[in-house]
């Protein structure tokens, strides 16, 4: 598809999303990096680790960090 195109020519991975969706998946350039807020990643901040996502968009449920600190559990199905 056109979009599978776009996904790998920016370096992404064409993945299934579970059923029929599929969508791009980047890897971040500061995974492991730590972090206390989504601004200082590419992608999230993990609040379990305290560091920035290998991937972005982070797929099921995660606990992340927003911008102002505060943590909550963000769901991408």
């Amino acid at each position: 598809s056109d979009l599978q195109l776009a996904c790998e020519k920016n370096k992404g991975t064409w993945s299934s999303a579970g059923g029929k969706l599929r969508i791009c998946i980047f890897n971040t350039k500061d995974a492991g990096k730590q972090c206390t807020r989504e601004s200082q990643c590419e992608g999230a901040c993990l609040a379990r680790s305290g560091t920035c996502s290998p991937i972005r968009p982070l797929l099921g449920c995660n606990e992340i960090l927003q911008d102002n600190g505060a943590r909550v559990t963000l769901c991408i199905n």
